[in-house]
């Protein structure tokens, strides 16, 4: 069985680190570089990947799905993830921003407005519009390692 895992990395320039974040796992990561947080994210994929299988658990799927939105000639991703609950989350990793619904469409209809207003309020105030810096990966479990038994 061979999965993909959407990662997410995010630099903080003021933190001086890069965070990085699996939807399938909950799983956050900090690392000093997008290197080392990617090293960071396949050791702990081995091991959620590792105890899953041991406990005879399959392993998650990705529900998560990544989109772009153009607004001021910037390409802005936007993670949509869907919870047990039926609520379906948006995060906006430019702005920080987590933005909560019950379906998809109306969900990125909210996304659009949002950012639409946020930027206008940061123009309006001479403020500068965040420039995207997300990085949006892939890890495969094919990377990991697997337990002996399998």
């Amino acid at each position: 069985m061979n999965n993909q895992y959407i990662v997410i990395y995010e630099s903080d320039a003021s933190a001086a680190n890069v965070a990085a974040y699996i939807p399938a796992f909950k799983e956050s990561i900090i690392g000093d570089t997008i290197d080392e947080a990617r090293e960071l994210c396949i050791d702990i994929l081995n091991l959620q990947c590792d105890s899953y299988l041991r406990k005879g658990f399959p392993l998650p799927k990705e529900t998560a799905t990544i989109e772009y939105i153009e607004l001021e000639d910037m390409n802005y991703a936007v993670l949509y993830e869907n919870f047990p609950n039926g609520e379906k989350v948006a995060y906006i990793p430019s702005f920080r921003s987590n933005i909560i619904g019950k379906d998809l469409e109306t969900l990125r209809i909210d996304v659009q407005q949002i950012l639409l207003s946020e930027i206008n309020t940061l123009k309006r105030n001479g403020k500068q519009i965040p420039v995207e810096r997300t990085i949006v990966g892939y890890l495969s479990n094919y990377n990991f390692l697997l337990p002996q038994a399998l």
